[in-house]
C-alpha cells in the first residue's frame, strides 16, 4: 500500500513538472513504475537479508573512517570523491541484496546515433531497469568541440547570461 501511494505521489509530481517535456515525463513514469514493481516484491523485512544489509552498512561506515560530521565537512573535493566511491560501493551492495543491480542497469545502456547534421545530433539511448526496457531520444549540440544535451546546454547558457547581467547591474546599483 505504501509503495502504491508513493508511486501515485511521484507520478503526479512528474506530470506537474513544467521543466520536463512529454517524452521525459513518460520516461520518468516508466522508471517510477519499474522501481515500484521492484519495491513491491523486494523482501525488505526478510531477517537474513536485513542482517546482511546491516553488515554491509557497518562495513562501509568502518571503511569511511569518519569520527565526526566535522571531518565530513572538512573534506576537499578529491577526498569527498574518494569517500563517495566507498559509500556508493556499499549502497550498490545493499541494493544487490534486494535484487536491484546498478551494474546490470549500467551495463545494459546502449546509445545509437539517430541523426547528425553539423553541430546537432539526435541519440537514442536504451537500457533495462529492473527487467523493464526503457529508451529515450536526446537532442545533442556540439559546443566548443564537445557534445552536450541541447536542453542542458541552453539552460546553462541562460543561467550564465543571467548571472553576468546580475553582476553587471550590481555595481551600477551601488553607484
Amino acid at each position: 500500500m505504501v509503495v502504491g501511494i508513493g508511486r501515485g505521489v511521484l507520478v503526479s509530481a512528474v506530470q506537474q513538472n513544467e521543466d520536463l517535456n512529454e517524452p521525459q515525463k513518460q520516461q520518468a513514469v516508466k522508471a517510477i513504475n519499474a522501481f515500484a514493481t521492484w519495491a513491491e516484491s523486494a523482501q525488505f523485512t526478510d531477517p537474513v537479508l536485513a542482517q546482511k544489509a546491516i553488515g554491509v552498512v557497518c562495513q562501509t561506515a568502518r571503511e569511511l573512517k569518519f569520527a565526526s560530521l566535522d571531518e565530513v565537512r572538512a573534506l576537499t573535493f578529491d577526498q569527498a570523491l574518494a569517500k563517495g566511491d566507498i559509500a556508493f560501493k556499499g549502497l550498490k551492495q545493499v541494493f544487490e541484496l534486494y535484487g536491484l543491480s546498478i551494474d546490470q542497469t549500467l551495463d545494459s545502456v546502449k546509445a545509437v546515433l539517430v541523426s547528425e547534421t553539423g553541430d546537432q545530433a539526435k541519440v537514442k539511448v536504451s537500457y533495462t531497469l529492473l527487467a523493464t526496457p526503457l529508451e529515450f531520444e536526446s537532442e545533442m549540440v556540439r559546443y566548443q568541440g564537445r557534445w552536450y544535451g541541447a536542453d542542458g546546454l541552453r539552460k546553462m547558457q541562460k543561467e550564465a547570461a543571467e548571472s553576468a547581467v546580475a553582476k553587471a547591474v550590481a555595481p551600477a546599483a551601488k553607484g
